[in-house]
């Protein structure tokens, strides 16, 4: 049996008989729909808070958010039918703009980060957040929260949901596990099908960016007595530290400032840290370091050679331009071959035991189908209600051994979800408000203004207003 709330109100004696649908699919959050039938003095509203509960086993199946009601009159009748949809709480990381350089180690931090920032106004909290990968430098300009979540799971293999009681989880797949598994002696399942997968690969290319950033390098040059201009190894992303002899240097912007001893550009294709004019020339008996950090094309390539050697090669590209770092690009060409492994297997079941959801691992041990003991990822859970039994639901489960399927769902989502932002490191936000100003324009009346944007003044922040 399940029982429905919308907004605290319970709805079951409203709830029409077979129309309780629920989907989750890898990479897509939970959806849901349902038709209710009430008096016209019910009305449901865009955003209230929806729950599924389950009354045999006390648990909640589904909490989340009601999206655009559409409502109707039944000819003849004073009956209002509502056809809801409802999407599960990972929506409410779709609600904000995210502009700032968050200073974090890994993609757990950077997690918490987003919760506390952006996610806590709704009611998020951190749930079960594991550390992840390593991170260099961030900055967000204009990436929904949601977004960012996403390429951190990508890159960790990790996956991460806001669960019914709004706890932001990220977890690794070993970590996020369905809360039973498949054996011979357990009941809770019926009409297991396996079939054989997709072959994997064993040799990956991850294209980064053609910009990526190298970790901090020193390199050292000796003078000649005539020249003033020294070509470093890569292109310089930031200041550099110049030194001669060990004594630290005056560094200014070539063709912009003046009155230093060196001058560089930042993503200068030359590559030339220039000496000023006026200063002494190096001879062959100084020594002139450099200290920055490059820019550089990512390119990786790994390799299984066990698995080459077993197989044969089978080669996959993988082209992300907003990885600049060279471990960043190591940690996805790792997961890329980690989620694409040989021996894959599918699998579907149905059941009618809830708590399962795209994403989690079960583990499937079957001594009928050739002693097939093997994790498998969950693609996809779909519930609807049970013809046999009354106010009941039944959950078609589809999964495939290794992290994800390579489905067309999948694919289409990371199509549309790489959107590309333009990162301005110098570029400051100017934040708008709104006033409202009463005008005495003379004895007789006085004019209303209504608000119009402020773009900073002396009282709000710099600049002239207008209205």
């Amino acid at each position: 049996m399940y029982s429905i709330t919308i907004d605290g109100e319970n709805v079951d004696g409203m709830t029409v008989p077979g129309s309780v649908r629920l989907s989750s699919t890898i990479g897509v959050r939970t959806t849901g729909s349902l038709v209710l039938q009430s008096d016209t003095g019910y009305r449901p509203h865009q955003y209230d808070e929806v729950y599924f509960y389950d009354t045999e086993v006390g648990k909640t199946v589904f909490g989340g958010e009601l999206l655009k009601p559409r409502r109707k009159i039944i000819p003849g009748s004073d009956i209002m039918e509502w056809t809801l949809r409802v999407v599960d709480f990972s929506a409410l990381a779709d609600r904000r703009r995210m502009y700032a350089s968050p200073e974090v180690a890994n993609r757990g931090e950077l997690v918490r980060w987003i919760i506390t920032h952006y996610l806590a106004e709704f009611g998020v909290t951190a749930g079960d957040i594991e550390d992840g990968g390593s991170t260099g430098e961030v900055r967000f300009n204009g990436q929904k929260p949601s977004e960012a979540l996403t390429e951190a799971a990508d890159f960790d293999g990790f996956v991460w949901i806001i669960d019914d009681a709004k706890r932001l989880h990220y977890l690794s797949r070993e970590s996020y596990t369905a809360p039973w598994n498949i054996t011979d002696a357990n009941p809770d399942y019926i009409e297991l099908s396996v079939e054989d997968a997709d072959v994997g690969c064993n040799v990956v290319y991850y294209r980064g960016s053609a910009n990526g950033i190298t970790d901090e390098r020193t390199e050292s040059y000796a003078g000649d007595g005539a020249r003033r201009e020294f070509a470093v190894r890569y292109k310089m992303y930031q200041e550099p530290t110049v030194k001669v002899n060990g004594v630290a240097q005056t560094v200014g912007i070539y063709g912009i400032e003046s009155g230093k001893q060196w001058y560089w550009n930042k993503n200068d294709k030359e590559k030339i840290l220039r000496q000023d004019s006026t200063a002494t020339l190096l001879t062959s008996s100084d020594t002139l370091t450099v200290t920055y950090v490059g820019l550089t094309p990512i390119m990786v390539m790994l390799e299984d050679k066990e698995s080459i050697a077993q197989h044969g090669r089978f080669e996959r590209l993988v082209e992300n331009a907003a990885v600049q770092r060279l471990d960043a690009a190591i940690s996805g060409a790792e997961t890329e071959m980690r989620q694409n492994p040989f021996e894959k297997v599918n699998a579907s079941f149905r059941t009618y035991a809830p708590g399962l959801r795209a994403g989690m691992i079960i583990r499937v041990q079957q001594s009928a189908y050739d002693n097939l003991d093997t994790d498998i990822l969950i693609t996809s859970v779909d519930a609807e209600e049970r013809t046999d039994a009354d106010c009941s639901l039944e959950y078609a489960v589809e999964g495939v051994s290794g992290e994800r399927r390579e489905d067309w769902v999948e694919f289409y989502r990371l199509l549309t979800a790489r959107s590309s932002y333009e990162v301005r490191p110098d570029e400051t936000i100017a934040q708008a408000g709104a006033i409202e100003a009463t005008v005495l324009m003379s004895h007789q009346f006085s004019v209303i203004s209504r608000p119009q944007w402020i773009w900073g003044t002396s009282i709000w922040g710099g600049g002239d207003a207008f209205w």
